[in-house]
């Protein structure tokens, strides 16, 4: 419900969050890519590749960062530009004590 959620937040007229069934992650996922690819967002997981117990986090991460990318480019939201810095930083494997203090006390 995560991606779904990202999206709800940013263009709320997309999903209904509230009538998601929390019960069906992989409905949930495919939702959130299809509707993601209608926003210019790049599909770069599957279904199969988060409802899994254990995703993986930097292909999760990555993909995370081109929601963000995307919200940012449409300044959506103001506070974008610094959560897809973030995403890109630790999608990068970057993400260590520099990184956390170019962005500290901003969330």
């Amino acid at each position: 419900m995560a991606f779904c959620a990202l999206i709800h937040k940013h263009q709320p007229h997309l999903i209904d969050y509230d009538s998601l069934d929390k019960n069906n992650a992989e409905a949930n996922l495919e939702l959130a890519f299809s509707v993601a690819e209608g926003l210019g967002i790049p599909r770069l997981l599957d279904v199969e590749d988060v409802n899994v117990e254990k995703p993986d986090e930097r292909s999760v991460m990555t993909q995370v960062a081109e929601f963000f990318a995307r919200f940012a480019a449409r300044q959506v939201h103001s506070c974008a530009h610094r959560h897809a810095a973030e995403m890109k930083w630790k999608a990068a494997g970057v993400w260590g004590d520099r990184a956390r203090g170019a962005v500290a006390g901003r969330f």
